[in-house]
């Protein structure tokens, strides 16, 4: 059985906040199927002012990408999904 990890857009990005509300999936480096090591780039979002690379927060198994290239995101929405014990 797997245990399985969200990967979402983060809140913030690092101290500050996002300029927008919405964001665009400006790269997607992973698909289902692709074995990731923690702090692996998986994505990258874009506003109007910055770009920001999402890692991966562990080791594992891309399971399923929920997005795709040029969608518009929201902070706090679900990008893809990990398979932790599939590391």
């Amino acid at each position: 059985m797997g245990q399985f990890v969200p990967v979402n857009v983060p809140l913030t990005p690092g101290d500050s906040k996002w300029d927008d509300d919405e964001l665009m999936i400006v790269a997607l480096y992973v698909a289902p199927g692709d074995h990731v090591k923690a702090n692996e780039p998986l994505a990258e979002v874009e506003t109007t002012k910055i770009t920001l690379v999402i890692d991966s927060p562990l080791a594992g198994m891309i399971k399923k990408v929920t997005v795709n290239l040029h969608d518009m995101v929201v902070p706090g929405e679900t990008l893809m999904t990990i398979d932790a014990a599939r590391a």
